[in-house]
């Protein structure tokens, strides 16, 4: 019985933290459809040049806006993460949602709305 306590306790001091649910890249497009947005063409992004596990530029109401998702159950994608958000990339700055980045696009007409459709999920 001892054994069996050990072992339980060695793997809960090893399981990652338990984090608010994950938010994914097409959850957003969902919200977004839904709050009136057109959502035209996708493309993928080098999501891998900022240790994310998939990222995606769309055309939102005829300019593109970028996302990207990270996997913070592993400490690469909750250093990246957090990089991204002190530091941006390229120029970038981000805006963060839990495990999602949405590339700050101050220059789409509709930005305050896009990124506060995206806080909100």
């Amino acid at each position: 019985m001892l054994m069996k306590s050990l072992f339980i306790i060695t793997i809960l001091s090893i399981a990652p933290p338990v984090l608010a649910e994950d938010l994914e890249i097409k959850d957003y497009f969902e919200l977004l459809e839904k709050n009136g947005y057109t959502i035209g063409r996708t493309q993928e992004k080098y999501y891998q040049f900022l240790m994310a596990v998939d990222g995606y530029g769309v055309d939102v109401d005829g300019s593109m806006i970028e996302v990207y998702q990270f996997d913070l159950t592993i400490k690469t994608g909750q250093l990246a993460l957090e990089k991204l958000e002190d530091n941006g990339f390229m120029g970038s700055g981000f805006v963060i949602n839990n495990n999602l980045a949405l590339a700050k696009k101050k220059k789409h007409p509709k930005w305050n709305d896009l990124k506060r459709i995206f806080l909100s999920m």
